[in-house]
């Protein structure tokens, strides 16, 4: 069964954000993978399709997220 979780990603991805902007500021591009493991639970590893189409909000170049359980990774829309 897919999982809506896009508020979960969103917030790790504001968390990155915040270090992003601290620590790689010299980089050409900063791309973000989060991984989902056995250990996260099925509801961050099925990903619904309201899930992968919204748009999160981020500094980073690209965002991807890799389920564990499927072997899949995913590139996730950035707000422009």
């Amino acid at each position: 069964m897919c999982e809506d979780f896009f508020e979960k990603l969103q917030s790790i991805i504001h968390k990155k954000n915040e270090k992003l902007l601290n620590s790689y500021k010299e980089l050409d591009e900063n791309w973000l993978l989060i991984y989902s493991d056995n250990d996260s639970g099925a509801s961050m590893n099925n990903p619904s399709s309201q899930t992968l189409e919204y748009n999160y909000k981020t500094d980073f170049d690209k965002l991807f997220f890799f389920s564990g359980i499927r072997f899949q990774i995913f590139e996730l829309n950035k707000f422009l």
